[in-house]
This record gives structure tokens, sequence and C-alpha cells, in this order.
């Protein structure tokens, strides 16, 4: 008699990170009063509101680090109809979240060069030319890299693999979103687009929990 295949994280697990995450990046973005104009007003704004800027990167934090076992998880789940993408964005995700725990140092930089004294045009020249020495430019390129080419192989990986296709289309909808609304003062709009897809995809990943072979078993579709 065969024996079930073993999952490192069970679905509930994994679609409970997958929805804590998305709800992380949302609170973050609400909390946030960073302006996502430019470097000088971000500073001058975390040095208005410095306890709610650290409450919001914690959370965000948080969020980043439950983006890993709920995208992994996930992607272990795709992986058999649709293994070439659900591996991309398992790979991807590694490298986009590495990249993302920069750009939190960064922040934990602004904050410092608040509590320290320095002028605020000084720390945001700091923060601007970050991304153009020889260290600050790898690190914004895998978060770059990692965080849109992975969240597109992960639309594909969602979509191939038969859960929900809405959901697909709003992930990659994500960061061009995110992109476009930067500034405009409307962003929150785009991180809501993640908890949206994530919560419902984790919906079809505990109704599926029931169903011992719904989706581990199922015939593969072309690779991808």
């Amino acid at each position: 008699m065969s024996q079930p295949s073993a999952r490192l994280l069970s679905p509930r697990a994994v679609a409970g990170f997958l929805v804590l995450a998305g709800s992380c990046d949302l609170l973050e973005s609400v909390i946030s009063p960073l302006t996502s104009s430019t470097t000088a007003a971000d500073v001058s704004a975390i040095a208005a509101h410095q306890d709610r800027f650290v409450l919001s990167v914690l959370i965000g934090l948080l969020g980043t680090l439950a983006y890993l076992p709920g995208m992994v998880g996930l992607m272990a789940t795709t992986v058999r109809r649709a293994p070439w993408a659900s591996r991309i964005a398992a790979g991807l995700a590694l490298v986009g979240l590495s990249g993302w725990v920069g750009i939190r140092m960064v922040q934990a930089v602004e904050l410092q060069g608040i509590r320290d004294g320095l002028a605020r045009s000084t720390t945001a020249s700091l923060i601007d030319h970050l991304g153009s020495n020889p260290v600050g430019s790898p690190i914004l390129l895998v978060f770059l890299a990692g965080t849109i080419l992975g969240m597109i192989a992960l639309a594909v990986a969602v979509w191939r693999a038969g859960l929900p296709k809405p959901a697909a289309v709003l992930l990659v909808l994500f960061p061009v979103a995110d992109t476009g609304l930067e500034g405009l003062g409307v962003s929150t709009f785009a991180h809501a687009l993640p908890l949206i897809a994530f919560t419902w995809i984790a919906v079809r990943l505990v109704q599926g929990a029931s169903k011992p072979a719904a989706l581990a078993t199922a015939e593969p579709s072309p690779a991808v």
C-alpha cells in the first residue's frame, strides 16, 4: 500500500503563513508614515513619527519572514503540475526575500541617522547613494529581480496548478500597481492585492487539505 507523501509544512500551515505575510504587508503600508515621494520627505516623516515608523517596519519584517515558508510551501504544492515555474518562483523567493532583509537594514540606517542627530539632508543623501556603490547595487538588484520576476513566476505556477486564476492575475498586477501608485498617496490599495490573492489561495489550500490527493497527485500539466 502506497504511503502518502510527506510534507514539511501542512497546507493549513502554508495558508496561515501566506495570509499572515499579506496581512503584515498591508498593515505596514497603512501604519507607515513614509510618503514614498522623495527620500528627504521620508526622512522628515520618520523624524516626526518615529514610533509609527518602528512599529510599521517591525510588522513588515514579520511579514517578510512569513513570506519565506508561505511561498516555498506553496511552490511545494504546485510543483507537480507546474514544475519549472514552481522551482523558479521558489528560487527567486529566496533571492528576493534576502534582498528585502537588506532593505530593512537600510530602514534601520535611516532611523539611526535621525537618532544620532545627523542632518536630514545628510541622511537622505546617504540613502540615495547606497544603490550606486559596489555593495548596495547588487543588493538592490537582488531585491528587484527576486520580487518582480519572482511574483510573475509565482503567478504562473498558481495558474497552471489549478489554483484560483484571479489570484494569479492579482499577483502579477501587484508589482505594477505598487510602482505605478508610488508617491500618489494611494499605494495602500496596491498592497491589498497580495493579501486578497493569498487569502483566496489559502482558502483553496485549506479546502483541499481534506481531500488527500487533491493537488499533490493530480496529473501534471506540460512543464513550464
